[in-house]
């Protein structure tokens, strides 16, 4: 009999991965994306399609499905420009205390958080699951809201529910358009300015969704377990692109400086518009420290393996050009 999954931000760059994995694995899927966001992947894939809004209590509770096998909350809002941060916090806090809530009322029997390893905020040595966290020093809202969000299923966990939380670092693969995958497309196009002298631990989506469905069956209920793998920085991981799809890089990455210099210039210039920036003090801070983990404990319980900075990439490219989305 096939096992049922409930997906939130199905439509995102993990969730759609994660979807393709559970389908290819003989799950039924019950995808759930916003009611004002295409479901062309989605419906390719074959997932059954549900639109809602995590933020919408009421309306989640009466499309949420009975009985399910596991919950994949998924779904949050990424972003790291100021001007979303109550946006930001209802969708990452006030949205996963729903979801935990009905997740409950609807007697789901597994749950897996998607977190981030952005709840542990900046630290000098790598990161393990024990690690203290200083995410309130970092005065980003995303890593805030996400530890808070954390606190939901740790709540939810002593309401009885049944849940592992699963904190990545940063993820490459197909289907993302947002995220990393914008950074290789100006390379190509020969317009990457550069980036900071930060670095952090790097993870293909491949292997962490994989690690997801395991973690229905073998990951500790209450337990947290980090997804890394190699470590890079910033400027290398666009020099490795650069080798793999053409374009330009500079030689070296922008001085911290010059970073916190140019942010004020262009927020002045992007108030004037009435623009959100493509560069705030948030995306500063994070491109100029260093973020990176250790996976050993997903390694041994889950069976997690990190996989090269170059497979990533390449798996990445190799999709944005199947779509058209990386110049020629």
């Amino acid at each position: 009999m096939s096992r049922t999954a409930f997906i939130t931000g199905a439509d995102g760059f993990v969730g759609l991965n994660l979807t393709q994995e559970l389908l290819h694995h003989g799950w039924t899927v019950f995808a759930l994306l916003l009611p004002s966001h295409s479901s062309t992947y989605l419906d390719n894939m074959g997932a059954t399609i549900l639109k809602g809004d995590i933020t919408d209590k009421i309306c989640l509770s009466r499309i949420f499905p009975e009985d399910v096998d596991a919950v994949f909350h998924v779904a949050a809002d990424t972003s790291l420009c100021s001007s979303r941060n109550e946006h930001q916090t209802i969708v990452n806090v006030i949205g996963t205390r729903n979801v935990v809530d009905v997740a409950l009322d609807k007697k789901a029997k597994r749950f897996v958080h998607m977190s981030s390893v952005a709840v542990f905020g900046f630290h000098n040595n790598h990161i393990h699951e024990k690690t203290p966290s200083t995410v309130k020093d970092t005065e980003i809202n995303y890593f805030i809201s996400k530890a808070l969000a954390e606190q939901e299923i740790f709540a939810g966990i002593q309401k009885g529910l049944d849940a592992v939380i699963i904190n990545p670092a940063n993820i490459i693969g197909p289907y993302d358009t947002k995220g990393w995958a914008q950074i290789f497309i100006k390379i190509k196009e020969g317009e990457f300015s550069g980036i900071g002298a930060g670095g952090g631990s790097f993870c293909h989506v491949h292997e962490v969704v994989r690690i997801m469905r395991i973690a229905v069956d073998k990951g500790r209920k209450g337990e947290r377990y980090i997804l890394g793998g190699e470590d890079a920085s910033y400027h290398h991981l666009a020099l490795t692109a650069q080798k793999s799809i053409g374009g330009s890089v500079p030689d070296k990455p922008v001085p911290a400086l010059m970073m916190h210099f140019m942010v004020w210039v262009v927020l002045f210039f992007y108030t004037l518009r009435r623009k959100e920036p493509f560069l705030t003090p948030e995306i500063v801070k994070l491109s100029t420290h260093w973020l990176c983990v250790n996976s050993s404990k997903a390694q041994e319980e889950l069976g997690y393996k990190p996989q090269s900075l170059d497979t990533m990439i390449t798996d990445a490219c190799d999709w944005l050009s199947s779509e058209n989305l990386l110049p020629r």
